[in-house]
């Protein structure tokens, strides 16, 4: 009898993964930024468009978002196909700067990041490989204002008031 053969193909396929930065503190009415990063660890460069998706979370305003598109709370963009998986060209890298509104004051924001294609089989279907979550505690200043003087004056003779402005707030005023 003929000997029995087993014969394996491996396919490389692109791994595609994702991280984002941001702040671990901000401040309301000051503008931050979030970092996303995608790499492709696989064994191949990506075959298709990878698509990246942030849904920002309400009461930060998007102020800018270079290379991709924002519609509402959501910032798209696009990995073109061909991202390498050979350091240093395996990576894409995309910034959105945002401001803290009043309603966020005191609160926590917590914000992720996923991809989606560029032929990386387990990133398939949209949100499917999300980021680490970043969470970003907003502070806002509480300020208190006094105004002392004499309690009578004469007329003709300077006296002087005193304004005093108190921060009992989680951040530092801006501007």
């Amino acid at each position: 009898t003929a000997p029995c053969t087993t014969e394996h193909n491996v396919v490389a396929a692109p791994n595609l993964v994702v991280g984002k930065t941001g702040p671990a503190n901000a401040t309301v009415g000051v503008a931050y930024d979030y970092q996303i990063v995608v790499t492709n660890n696989g064994g191949a460069a990506t075959t298709a468009d990878a698509t990246v998706t942030d849904t920002v979370p309400t009461g930060l305003t998007i102020n800018t978002a270079a290379g991709c598109t924002i519609a509402g709370q959501v910032v798209t963009c696009t990995v073109p196909t061909g991202l390498s998986n050979v350091a240093p060209n395996n990576t894409a890298s995309f910034t959105i700067n945002v401001t803290p509104q009043a309603s966020t004051a005191n609160t926590t924001v917590t914000n992720t990041a996923s991809v989606s294609g560029g032929g990386d089989p387990d990133c398939a279907a949209v949100g499917s490989c999300p980021s680490p979550p970043v969470d970003t505690v907003i502070g806002a200043p509480d300020l208190s204002i006094t105004k002392t003087g004499p309690a009578t004056a004469t007329v003709g003779v300077a006296y002087d008031y005193v304004v005093t402005v108190t921060n009992t707030g989680a951040s530092a005023t801006a501007d």
